[in-house]
């Protein structure tokens, strides 16, 4: 039949006018789009890079806002964190520098829910964690990486991420063993030493299972103090690595905080609190 013997088909009813079902082509023609159109042919590609993934701007996932907390010494009037806002996206890497090991426990507590700040406001999704359910925060929204004791050195690497998922109360789509298998395999954790126990690992693979944990319940944003320390340069390349993918593929927002001046590793967002 040729297209000339095509015939459009029609909705008739009895009173009323005339209906033209038109079906259009669906399929996208490159031609129109002669520069390469980037988000075009990224749609096109079934199983696209994280790397190429486009950064969402969006509103902050998490937030301080005009934060103030004073030094926990009696009678000082000093602030160990002075009217601070900061404001973290998903899908991007953040770096906070604090002058000062008291300085940086103190917005680690604020923005983890331990402690509440005397001024101001920690928001996640734009609500005020002090109303949220601090199991709920801590359990489900965030992952947290803490300098010393992050994880149980009485348990390996595997049980210690079992460990927290049962913890989270949360429902998983996948035996929790297996889950945790593949988190450990995601952070190239050697798989020989994932029933050892944590205290017989190396910095580097104690900071693998730290991540796999802090990624476990899938929290949106991934919360890690000084995870650079006692790490060699080459090592500490291979941290930055896994906290940029685990950002992309975990859709979270990931916040290394430190005294120390960050590495040349190319960080979405560079903080300077004084």
């Amino acid at each position: 039949m040729s297209d000339s013997d095509k015939e459009t088909p029609t909705l008739n009813t009895e009173e009323g006018p005339e209906f033209k079902v038109i079906i259009e082509d669906e399929s996208i023609d490159i031609s129109d789009n002669p520069d390469g159109d980037e988000d075009l042919l990224s749609a096109l590609t079934p199983s696209l890079n994280e790397a190429d993934v486009p950064v969402p701007s969006g509103y902050p996932v998490l937030e301080l806002r005009h934060v103030s907390l004073p030094a926990q010494v009696k009678n000082s009037l000093d602030l160990l964190l002075d009217d601070v806002d900061l404001a973290f996206r998903i899908r991007r890497t953040h770096y906070v520098q604090l002058h000062s090991p008291e300085q940086l426990s103190a917005l680690v507590a604020v923005m983890s829910g331990l402690m509440a700040p005397q001024e101001g406001s920690v928001l996640y999704r734009g609500t005020d964690i002090r109303q949220i359910e601090a199991w709920d925060y801590r359990g489900h929204q965030l992952g947290v990486i803490f300098a010393h004791d992050t994880l149980r050195t009485d348990l390996s690497a595997i049980d210690n991420l079992i460990y927290t998922m049962d913890a989270s109360g949360r429902t998983f789509l996948k035996p929790k063993d297996v889950l945790a298998h593949e988190l450990l395999a995601e952070m190239n954790f050697p798989e020989r030493l994932e029933h050892k126990s944590v205290h017989e690992l190396t910095r580097l693979d104690y900071m693998r299972a730290a991540l796999a944990r802090a990624v476990c319940c899938e929290g949106d944003v991934l919360l890690a103090q000084e995870p650079m320390i006692g790490l060699k340069t080459q090592e500490q390349e291979i941290i930055f690595n896994l906290l940029t993918k685990a950002a992309k593929r975990h859709d979270c927002a990931v916040i290394v905080a430190s005294c120390q001046e960050p590495q040349e590793n190319p960080y979405n967002q560079v903080y300077l609190i004084d």
